[in-house]
C-alpha cells in the first residue's frame, strides 16, 4: 500500500478518535415557494418593505429609484403611463417600458434571451390554452376517457414547461429538452408531422386527422390542433437557438451571457460561500477550537513558489470575515455598478481565493500553504475535518470568481490573420537546448495585457502554453524569438488569445508540428 495512502487512513482514524463527532439540531428547509408572477407584488413579510416598494417601482417603471431625483421619477412616470379625459373622468393607460421581470432575488432580472424566450412561451400557452380545451373527438370509436387523460397531460406538460422557462437564474435546460420530447415537438414539421410523444397521442385519440373531417367546423377543430402543434414545434426552434446561453461553463470565460441571468447565479454562490465559513465554525467547534481561540490563529503567508507573492500576516477570523463581507456585501454592488461592479468585485474574489487556500495547511497540492512546522498553529486546525471544510470554501470561492469573470464591458479580441515562423515548424528543431518561435497575429481588439496561449487540440505535448507578446497594440500583437519548451512531432495546437479585461479568440488548429 503506497506510504501517502497509509498516512491519510492514519491521519483519518486519529481525527475520528482524538476529536468528538458532533451533532446540531437542523430543521428541514421549507418547500420553495412558486415562481412570481411578473406583476404581482409578494405578501408582506416576504421581504424588507422598502426592497419591495423599489422592486415593484422598477418593474412598473422601468426605472431605478434615486433619492431626491424627482426629475428622474416623473420622467419616468410619464413615460409609463398616459392619461387621456373620457366623459368627463381622466383614464391612465399602462404603457410597459421593457419585458424585463424582476426576480425574486431581487438581485438579477429576466432579461436577454431568457426574457425573449419566456415571453414567446407565455403567449403560445395563452393562446393553446383556450384552443386545446374547445378540442372534440373526431372519430366516436375512440374512447373519451382516455382522450380526456391525454389532453390533461398535454395541459400539464404545456404550463410545466412554460413556467421552467421562467425559472430564477435561467431554465434548467436538461428538464425543458425532456418536456419538449415529452410533448413530442418537431422543429420545422409539417402538418400532423410530429414526433412520438402526448401531441401524437392526443391526435391518435382524439382522431384529429383529415380523413375523419366532414364538415367546416370538424376542419376548424383539426386546425385548432395544427395551430398548437405549430406553436410549441416553433417555440422549440426557438429554445435550440437560445439554450447555450443556459448552460453553466465555468471554464469558458468567454461563455455568453446575459447580466439578470448570470447575477442571479453569482448570488447563489455567494450565498454557499456564507454557509461554507458557518460550516467550517461548526467543524472547529468540534475540535475544540472555540471562537476565542480563532482569533488568535496568526496566519503567516510566507512566499514559498516563485509564483506566489508574500502577504503579510493575518488572523484566520479576520480572513474569514473579510470572505463574509465579500459575500454580503457583493449583490448589493452588483445591483447599483452593474457590469463595473461585478469587474471591480471580480480581482477580490481572486484574491481571498488564494489567501482562503494558502490559509490550508502546506501540502504537495498546496506548496504555498501554512508550514507544518509553525507551532503556533493549533492541533486543532491541522485536523482533517477542519482542513476539508476550508477546501469546500476554496472550491465556492473558486466558483463565484469563475462565474463573475464571464460577465465584462470589453469587447472580444479578434484574429483575423496567424503567421508564425518557422512554418512549418520540424520536429528536428526540437533536438536543440531551446526553440525560439516568432508570431505575428493580426485581428481587432487586442487588450495591453493580452496574452497568447497555445492549446493542445490533437496529439501529444503539454496540455497549455502561455506566451506574453513582445509589442502590443489594439490591432496586431508580435512575438520575438520566444523559446517553446519540447513538444513532440505531430501536436497540434489551437492557438487562443485572451484579454485580461475579459474575452477571447481561438485560431483552431493553427499551429502544429510535423
Amino acid at each position: 500500500m503506497p506510504r501517502d495512502l497509509n498516512q491519510k487512513i492514519l491521519n483519518a482514524v486519529e481525527d475520528s478518535t482524538i476529536f468528538p463527532i458532533l451533532t446540531e439540531e437542523v430543521q428541514l428547509a421549507a418547500a420553495p415557494a412558486a415562481p412570481r408572477v411578473p406583476g404581482v407584488v409578494p405578501s408582506p413579510g416576504a421581504a424588507p418593505l422598502g426592497q419591495i416598494v423599489e422592486g415593484t417601482i422598477r418593474q412598473v417603471l422601468g426605472w431605478r429609484p434615486k433619492p431626491g431625483d424627482t426629475k428622474g421619477f416623473l420622467s419616468a412616470l410619464n413615460q409609463s403611463f398616459s392619461l387621456q379625459e373620457i366623459e368627463g373622468h381622466i383614464e391612465s393607460t399602462w404603457t410597459p417600458r421593457s419585458y424585463a421581470a424582476e426576480t425574486p432575488a431581487d438581485l438579477g432580472a429576466l432579461t436577454g434571451a431568457q426574457a425573449s424566450i419566456y415571453t414567446r412561451a407565455k403567449t403560445a400557452l395563452d393562446q393553446s390554452l383556450p384552443l386545446l380545451a374547445g378540442l372534440r373527438m373526431l372519430d366516436v370509436s375512440k374512447d373519451p376517457d382516455d382522450a380526456e387523460a391525454t389532453r390533461a397531460i398535454v395541459r400539464s406538460e404545456m404550463s410545466e414547461l412554460v413556467g421552467w422557462l421562467r425559472a430564477e437564474g435561467g431554465p434548467p435546460v436538461a428538464r425543458v429538452d425532456q418536456l419538449f420530447i415529452f410533448l413530442g415537438t418537431k422543429p420545422g414539421a409539417k402538418p400532423l408531422d410530429l414526433a412520438a410523444g402526448q401531441l401524437r397521442t392526443l391526435a391518435d385519440r382524439f382522431g384529429l386527422e383529415p380523413g375523419n373531417v366532414n364538415t367546416i367546423d370538424e376542419e376548424q377543430n383539426l386546425t385548432n390542433f395544427l395551430v398548437i402543434a405549430d406553436y410549441f414545434n416553433s417555440l422549440m426552434a426557438s429554445w435550440n437557438a437560445v439554450k447555450s446561453y443556459f448552460t453553466v461553463d465555468l471554464a469558458n470565460i468567454t461563455k455568453p451571457t446575459f447580466l439578470g441571468t448570470q447575477l442571479v447565479l453569482i448570488a447563489r454562490a455567494l450565498e454557499v460561500v456564507g454557509e461554507s465559513i458557518q460550516e467550517i465554525n461548526f467543524v472547529m467547534d468540534s475540535v475544540f477550537l472555540g471562537q476565542a481561540e480563532r482569533q488568535t490563529i496568526l496566519l503567516k503567508f510566507e512566499a514559498k513558489p516563485p509564483d506566489i507573492d508574500e502577504k503579510p500576516p493575518l488572523f484566520f477570523t479576520d480572513l474569514m470575515n473579510l470572505v463574509l463581507s465579500a459575500a454580503q456585501e457583493g449583490p448589493k454592488l452588483f445591483q447599483d455598478a452593474g457590469k463595473d461592479g461585478v469587474a471591480a468585485f471580480t480581482p477580490t474574489v481572486k484574491d481571498l481565493h488564494t489567501l482562503v487556500r494558502r490559509a490550508m495547511m502546506r501540502s504537495p497540492q498546496n506548496a504555498g500553504g501554512q508550514s507544518p512546522k509553525d507551532r503556533d498553529i493549533p492541533a486543532g486546525y491541522r485536523a482533517p475535518r477542519v482542513q476539508a471544510a476550508m477546501q469546500e470554501l476554496v472550491g465556492r470561492l473558486n466558483e463565484v470568481y469563475k462565474l463573475a469573470r464571464q460577465i465584462t464591458r470589453a469587447e472580444n479580441p479578434k484574429i483575423l490573420v496567424f503567421e508564425y515562423h518557422p512554418e512549418p515548424y520540424l520536429a528536428a528543431a526540437l533536438a536543440a537546448p531551446v526553440s525560439p518561435i516568432s508570431m505575428k497575429v493580426y485581428g481587432n481588439n487586442f487588450d495591453p495585457t493580452v496574452t497568447i496561449r497555445l492549446v493542445r487540440s490533437a496529439g501529444g505535448g503539454p496540455i497549455d502554453i502561455p506566451i506574453v507578446p513582445t509589442y502590443v497594440n489594439p490591432g496586431f500583437l508580435h512575438v520575438r524569438q520566444h523559446p517553446l519548451p519540447r513538444i513532440p512531432a505531430g501536436a497540434i495546437y489551437d492557438v487562443r488569445i485572451e484579454n485580461k479585461a475579459g474575452g477571447s479568440d481561438e485560431a483552431p488548429g493553427a499551429f502544429s508540428v510535423i
